[in-house]
């Protein structure tokens, strides 16, 4: 069973200690935060970034902090920091914490909000290639720092992206409270600490391998019955969180495929191997981190721990199953597993929606693969009537440039209605 350790991802250990707060920039992502949140005056604040490489190759980043020479009322602010700008030289899946510490001085007057603006300039060696998923993943089990250090982090309270924004530029806030403290007992230093190296990579290989065949436990519980509504009302969630209402053919459509991916595919998908998928990844690691989940319901286990990394699976198996029922090239493995990151990106909150982040191919292989998962409930020509209704109501309001896709979708549905029909199964009255 080593085959479930090819081509592992890095865990996510930034979002680990953020509680999945991220600001994604393709090869690296971070969080910015202060701690602690309010402080004296002479007494210093520290401005904690997470820096988080997502390639194989090292990557350059260059922090720049900008500090408001006012507070909100115009009154003079005298704030301090070692350097305003900093280099950090991350090795390959390194994972690490800038910290650099900033303090007002007198005649600052006690304020709240103040703010810190944190630019952040990345290049990345050339030939990069990515090792961890840009929507977030299992936690380390291990760190390359103590325990008190990693809950330290864990204290501080990391900010949101400002709304438009460039995503390079981050913004947090501070408050000075109306005392005033000795200055000399602190010490002004900028440090980088790392968390998290590539070389705790064969760690966790031994540690997950440990819980492979746990996993193939609850994995072979997972069955389109025991998931169907879990992943349901899920995906209606989800997307609506992006501002995404689907239909019901729509959400029936992406169910199945989601379900069917989680399920029945890792047997009857020669091109699909169970311990390749990512989703069996996160459960190993899972199952370290949180043994709890062993008591839990298989759909509960795949909504709450699972659903990221099976959207991805089921996009590239989804492409993989409707490229033989289209014409023309849909694209390469490569090609699937970026557009699969992309549409992952978005439903954890970044960027702007795209009507083929629905239909292709997560709507199309729903399709696809309508008769084998939910006939048994529900007649299959219910999801087909619904979904073309559907697909042109969303037609109607896509850009011009979406029209292929539509006129794909509505080929697969002809196609599926006529295999009902040859089936022999009856369109409902």
């Amino acid at each position: 069973m080593s085959d479930v350790l090819l081509d592992q991802l890095y865990p996510d250990a930034l979002g680990a200690i953020s509680r999945g707060q991220r600001t994604d920039l393709d090869d690296l992502q971070v969080a910015l935060g202060v701690f602690p949140r309010q402080a004296f005056l002479n007494q210093p604040v520290e401005l904690v970034l997470l820096l988080q490489n997502m390639v194989d190759l090292p990557t350059q980043v260059k922090v720049t902090l900008t500090l408001p020479p006012q507070d909100k009322k115009g009154n003079l602010l005298v704030l301090d920091t070692p350097k305003q700008q900093i280099s950090a030289n991350l090795q390959g899946g390194e994972v690490g914490a800038l910290r650099i510490p900033i303090t007002a001085f007198p005649p600052t007057q006690p304020g709240a909000d103040i703010p810190v603006h944190v630019s952040i300039i990345h290049k990345s060696a050339r030939g990069a290639r990515s090792v961890r998923s840009r929507s977030g993943g299992a936690p380390p089990s291990s760190y390359a720092v103590s325990t008190f250090k990693l809950q330290a982090l864990r204290d501080v309270t990391f900010s949101p992206q400002p709304p438009d924004s460039p995503p390079n530029e981050l913004t947090t806030y501070f408050d000075i409270a109306p005392k005033r403290l000795d200055p000399s007992q602190y010490s002004l230093v900028a440090r980088y600490e790392t968390l998290w190296t590539a070389a705790e990579m064969s760690g966790e290989r031994e540690l997950m391998q440990t819980k492979v065949e746990e996993a193939r436990q609850l994995a072979s519980a997972m069955t389109t019955s025991t998931l169907y509504w879990s992943i349901y009302y899920a995906t209606e969630e989800k997307f609506a969180r992006r501002g995404v209402i689907l239909g019901q053919g729509e959400l029936k459509a992406i169910t199945k495929i989601m379900t069917y991916t989680l399920s029945d595919a890792t047997v009857n998908e020669r091109s699909y191997s169970l311990h390749r998928s990512r989703w069996f990844q996160t459960l190993c690691y899972t199952l370290l981190a949180e043994p709890k989940i062993t008591s839990m319901e298989p759909g509960t286990i795949a909504a709450e721990y699972l659903y990221d990394t099976a959207v991805h699976d089921a996009i590239v198996l989804g492409f993989r199953i409707i490229q033989p029922r289209v014409t023309g090239k849909l694209g390469s493995e490569d090609e699937y597993r970026s557009f699969a990151d992309k549409v992952t990106d978005w439903l954890a909150g970044h960027g702007q929606a795209d009507v083929k982040y629905l239909y292709l191919p997560l709507i199309m292989a729903g399709v696809a693969v309508n008769v084998l998962v939910g006939s048994s409930t529900e007649s299959p020509w219910i999801m087909l009537d619904q979904l073309r209704a559907d697909a042109a109501a969303r037609a109607s309001e896509a850009a011009k440039g979406s029209r292929e896709v539509f006129d794909m979708v509505t080929r697969l549905l002809d196609k599926a209605e006529f295999e009902l029909t040859r089936m022999n199964f009856a369109r409902p009255q």
